[in-house]
Protein backbone atom coordinates (compact mmCIF):
# COMPACT_ATOMS: atom_id res chain seq x y z
CA UNK A 1 0.00 0.00 0.00
CA UNK A 2 0.80 3.27 -0.68
CA UNK A 3 1.39 6.03 1.92
CA UNK A 4 -1.54 8.43 0.59
CA UNK A 5 -3.62 5.45 0.56
CA UNK A 6 -2.76 5.05 4.69
CA UNK A 7 -3.28 8.61 5.34
CA UNK A 8 -6.81 9.90 6.44
CA UNK A 9 -8.66 13.45 4.84
CA UNK A 10 -8.99 15.76 7.27
CA UNK A 11 -12.61 16.70 7.29
CA UNK A 12 -14.01 20.45 7.01
CA UNK A 13 -15.40 22.30 9.91
CA UNK A 14 -19.26 21.40 8.35
CA UNK A 15 -18.26 18.17 7.96
CA UNK A 16 -17.19 17.62 11.86
CA UNK A 17 -20.35 19.76 12.65
CA UNK A 18 -22.75 17.63 10.63
CA UNK A 19 -21.40 14.15 11.38
CA UNK A 20 -23.92 11.21 12.70
CA UNK A 21 -22.25 10.03 15.30
CA UNK A 22 -20.43 13.08 17.37
CA UNK A 23 -17.05 12.35 19.10
CA UNK A 24 -17.58 14.78 22.21
CA UNK A 25 -21.28 16.89 24.10
CA UNK A 26 -19.37 20.35 22.70
CA UNK A 27 -19.81 18.76 18.91
CA UNK A 28 -23.01 17.36 19.47
CA UNK A 29 -24.00 20.84 20.69
CA UNK A 30 -22.50 23.08 18.22
CA UNK A 31 -23.71 20.44 15.37
CA UNK A 32 -27.09 21.23 16.57
CA UNK A 33 -27.14 24.79 17.16
CA UNK A 34 -24.98 24.98 13.00
CA UNK A 35 -28.12 23.08 11.74
CA UNK A 36 -30.45 25.55 13.94
CA UNK A 37 -29.06 29.03 12.70
CA UNK A 38 -28.80 27.06 8.83
CA UNK A 39 -32.45 26.77 8.93
CA UNK A 40 -33.04 30.46 10.19
CA UNK A 41 -31.10 31.65 8.13
CA UNK A 42 -32.63 30.06 5.36
CA UNK A 43 -35.72 32.39 6.40
CA UNK A 44 -35.19 36.31 4.86
CA UNK A 45 -37.72 38.19 6.87
CA UNK A 46 -36.11 36.33 10.52
CA UNK A 47 -32.59 37.42 9.35
CA UNK A 48 -34.19 41.23 9.07
CA UNK A 49 -36.24 40.59 12.10
CA UNK A 50 -33.28 39.88 14.33
CA UNK A 51 -31.27 42.69 12.28
CA UNK A 52 -33.87 45.12 13.87
CA UNK A 53 -33.41 43.73 16.91
CA UNK A 54 -30.07 43.79 17.79
CA UNK A 55 -30.10 47.00 16.22
CA UNK A 56 -32.28 48.24 18.57
CA UNK A 57 -29.92 46.75 21.31
CA UNK A 58 -27.08 48.98 20.33
CA UNK A 59 -29.31 52.29 20.26
CA UNK A 60 -30.02 51.41 23.60
CA UNK A 61 -26.51 50.51 24.60
CA UNK A 62 -25.08 53.99 23.39
CA UNK A 63 -27.82 55.73 24.16
CA UNK A 64 -25.93 58.05 26.28
CA UNK A 65 -23.17 58.60 23.31
CA UNK A 66 -26.14 59.47 20.62
CA UNK A 67 -28.14 61.84 23.03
Amino acid sequence: MSQSSLQATPMTRRQWLMSDRPQSRLQARLGRAYMTWQRFSANRLAVAGLCIILLLILIAIFADVLA
